[in-house]
């Protein structure tokens, strides 16, 4: 196998390693789909699409097959990759009894294994001569407050509610990452707050990004003053990016200004389906209308973001922003 076939073959081992990891933590962090995966019953689970990202999981994304033998160059690579197999099938089969019915203990077990294995891929990347990009590697799917990269679930599933046709999931990085993520993406750390990424349908939001959202949606804390300015800023962050990936979706855009414009007319919905009371959800709306989106950068600002105007996602009523 030449250098470049293996190559050629790695990518296609990590986007499998990554969606199976993906979808079931998703599935399984999703109460509805948990309930209606356990209603359905084990039979019919093995039968679904779910059930296949466990089978891929515990034949390691069929790794012997994919990346073996490996060119000279890639054997110390190749020899860590086994070594993650371990844990990635040993998850595969606690979430599989989770899903069962075993509880949720099972789940946390299995996240901790998909833990291992992701950090033994991002050591064998790192043994190549030229690594694929940290985004490109597998993250497991991980709820609550915390500063590790992850793929975060009830932000994933609030990104999706506000598009029909999404199929991305938000990603929360820890500092260390989010600097060589910036560097690998704009060749220097620009210290942004996120960006979207269309070739691994990812939207990457900063650590103090995923800090102010996390303290809203797990936490019965409501920042007031700056802070509060600062969770509103999280949320139309969160949206804004959001309408960079929705393709299909009436607010799909590349452009800036349009992107945040539509950020901040759903933060009131976004913050709600965050667990947000309403009032609170307005509150976060309007200040970021009142003083923070006047002092944006110009890129991210439109005359015709505005009550009647052009990008009015709510046209013929008076609700804005």
């Amino acid at each position: 196998m030449s250098l470049s076939e293996w190559r050629g073959g790695y990518g296609v081992w990590l986007e499998a390693v990554r969606a199976d990891l993906r979808e079931i933590g998703l599935a399984v962090h999703d109460p509805r789909a948990l309930r209606s995966l356990r209603s359905d019953g084990l039979e019919e689970f093995r039968d679904g699409a779910l059930s296949h990202h466990v089978a891929s999981l515990r034949e390691c994304a069929r790794l012997e097959e994919t990346l073996t033998p490996p060119p000279g160059r890639a054997e110390g690579t190749v020899a860590l990759l086994r070594r993650s197999c371990g844990p990635l099938a040993r998850g595969a089969e606690l979430a599989e009894r989770g899903i069962a019915g075993e509880g949720g203990a099972l789940f946390r077990r299995a996240v901790a294994e998909w833990r291992t294995a992701a950090d033994l891929v991002e050591d064998a990347n790192g043994k190549l001569r030229m690594p694929e990009r940290v985004e490109a590697l597998p993250l497991p799917v991980e709820d609550g407050r915390t500063e590790i990269s992850r793929v975060e679930p009830l932000l994933t599933r609030v990104t999706r509610l506000m598009s029909k046709d999404a199929k991305f999931a938000a990603r929360c990085w820890s500092e260390e990452d989010w600097g060589r993520i910036e560097r690998e993406e704009f060749g220097r750390k620009v210290d942004l707050a996120g960006f979207a990424t269309d070739s691994y349908a990812n939207l990457n939001l900063a650590p103090r990004m995923c800090d102010s959202l996390s303290l809203l949606a797990y936490t019965d804390e409501r920042p007031t003053g700056v802070a509060q300015l600062d969770a509103a800023f999280a949320v139309v962050v969160l949206m804004h990016e959001t309408a960079h990936l929705a393709e299909g979706d009436r607010f799909f855009t590349r452009e800036e200004a349009a992107a945040e414009c539509w950020g901040m007319q759903f933060v009131r919905q976004a913050a709600r389906a965050l667990g947000v009371e309403g009032s609170y959800a307005d509150e976060l709306a309007d200040r970021y209308w009142r003083e923070v989106y006047p002092l944006i950068e110009r890129k991210y600002r439109s005359p015709e973001c505005r009550n009647g105007g052009k990008l009015d996602a709510r046209a013929g009523t008076d609700v804005f922003p």
